[in-house]
C-alpha cells in the first residue's frame, strides 16, 4: 500500500510587516458603504486618514522619554483607554508631544485596531500598548494632531473621544 505524501505549503504566515494599512482602510471603507449601506460620507474620516495618514516607524519605551516618563510617574495609563491616556497627556504636556490617531497592530494576532498613541521629534510612545503587550513588535498608521486640536474637539464628560474614525 503507497503512502500519500503530505504536501508541503510553500506559503508563509503572514507577518507583521505584510500589513498594508492603507488598503486595509480602503476596504473597510467600502464594506461599510456597500454591505451595511452606509453613505460614501459617513466614511469620509477612513477615506481620509487612508490619504493622509503616515506610518510610524520608530518606536521608544516611555521610560527612555523624560518628559513622558514625569508625566506618565504622575498620571498612571490605563489599559485599553488609549484615546483618554493620549489626550490627557497632549492636553497636558502641549506642543511638547503630538497627539497621534490611526491604526495600529499589536503583531500579536495582526490585528489592525483604531488606536490612539503619542509622538515626540516623530518617535512613538504608546502608553497604552507598553502596559499590555509584553515587548511584542507595534506598527502604526495615522495622523498627529495638536494640543489644540484635541482641546477643540472634546466634548465635556466624554474626554476620551476619537478624532478619527468616529
Amino acid at each position: 500500500m503507497a503512502k500519500a505524501r503530505a504536501k508541503s505549503s510553500t506559503k508563509a504566515e503572514p507577518t507583521i510587516d505584510d500589513i498594508d494599512f492603507q488598503s486595509i482602510l480602503k476596504f473597510k471603507a467600502d464594506m461599510f458603504v456597500m454591505k451595511i449601506g452606509l453613505n460614501p460620507a459617513d466614511v469620509a474620516d477612513m477615506v481620509e486618514l487612508a490619504a493622509k495618514g503616515q506610518e510610524f516607524v520608530t518606536v521608544g519605551k516611555i521610560s527612555s522619554c523624560p518628559i513622558l516618563a514625569k508625566h506618565f510617574a504622575k498620571t498612571k495609563a490605563k489599559a485599553k483607554e488609549c484615546f483618554d491616556n493620549c489626550q490627557r497627556a497632549a492636553l497636558a504636556l502641549g506642543d511638547v508631544v503630538a497627539y497621534c490617531e490611526g491604526m495600529a497592530t499589536t503583531g500579536i494576532k495582526l490585528i489592525t485596531m483604531h488606536h490612539a498613541w503619542l509622538a515626540v521629534d516623530g518617535v512613538v510612545y504608546d502608553p497604552t500598548l507598553e502596559l499590555t503587550t509584553d515587548g511584542k513588535r507595534h506598527r502604526y498608521f495615522g495622523m498627529t494632531f495638536t494640543a489644540e486640536q484635541v482641546a477643540a474637539h472634546l466634548v465635556p464628560g466624554k474626554e476620551n473621544a476619537m478624532l478619527v474614525l468616529s
